[in-house]
């Protein structure tokens, strides 16, 4: 038997929310140098705050039939709660609050015929990329590392969105990849990535991202792609995470390719499993 509170919280994505919390410890750890004391978790706890609060607000705009009914207080409450954070430690972060909620309504807009739908995914990775901001503007001496961290981070969330886009097209019509391909929503993909990974200037530090790249290229299933995709940014976050410590990404590396593996295992065809999952 599910409980209501079960649904609940699958829909804030905790898939998701490991990366949202990877996230916060880069901004933050970026910020300070490593140290983990109690403004460490208050960033964390921001963090997951205002992805809460965004997430449900746009399970609550698009209202889907499929998926337990959303009241507007519960993303209120969670957006009270980062707002209450960012008033107490700086509150120009409620302006960079402010942005995630109008990119989050704009995003939710993707199911919606009018003519911005095909491009509403270029607001995607700003939630992500206000959190960035936010954490930093908790201590204002940090210098802004826009392009080394923040556009890639940006670029990496906005690529992996489009290849979401591809595994929905059976169900959202007015999205990029069925306003032209999915071979060109591909493309895109591609490009943005490629783009983000060459900015972070380390081949080493973005190995999950590169195999990615490659997967954009051979895979097919782009439900298995998406949730690789969502594995490697995680594993991208704890290789700067690795970097800042002083501590060589190649353990982790390594890490992510067995993880890779044991995620074939629905592919494989057996009794239980008679069409395996074609990639």
């Amino acid at each position: 038997m599910r409980f209501p509170l079960y649904d609940l919280v699958l829909l804030s994505r905790p898939y998701s929310v490991a990366n949202i919390i990877a996230l916060s410890l880069v901004a933050s750890i970026y910020s300070r140098g490593p140290i983990f004391d109690t403004f460490t978790i208050l960033d964390v706890f921001f963090s997951v705050s205002l992805w809460s609060g965004l997430i449900y607000l746009s399970e609550f705009i698009q209202k889907d039939k499929n998926r337990p009914r959303i009241y507007i207080v519960l993303p209120l409450i969670f957006l009270l709660i980062c707002s209450l954070i960012a008033i107490f430690r700086n509150y120009v972060v409620l302006v960079l609050i402010g942005i995630g909620v109008v990119s989050t309504i704009l995003y939710s807009t993707k199911k919606m015929n009018w003519v911005g739908s095909p491009f509403v995914f270029l607001f995607r990775g700003v939630v992500e990329v206000a959190i960035f901001f936010g954490i930093l503007f908790f201590y204002p001496s940090t210098p802004i590392p826009f392009f080394t961290l923040i556009l890639p981070i940006y670029l990496l969330t906005l690529s992996r969105n489009l290849i979401g886009d591809i595994r929905d097209a059976d169900f959202d019509k007015y999205t990029l990849v069925k306003k032209t391909s999915q071979l060109f929503a591909k493309a895109v993909s591609f490009f943005c990535l490629s783009i983000g990974i060459f900015l972070t200037g380390s081949l080493v530090l973005s190995f999950p991202l590169v195999v990615i790249a490659i997967g954009i290229v051979v895979i097919n299933n782009a439900f298995f792609l998406h949730k690789w995709y969502v594995m490697a940014t995680t594993f991208f976050f704890l290789n700067l995470l690795a970097g800042f410590f002083g501590w060589g990404a190649g353990l982790l590396n390594l890490g992510f390719l067995l993880v890779t593996l044991n995620s074939t295992y629905r592919m494989v065809k057996r009794k239980s499993n008679q069409l395996g999952v074609q990639y």
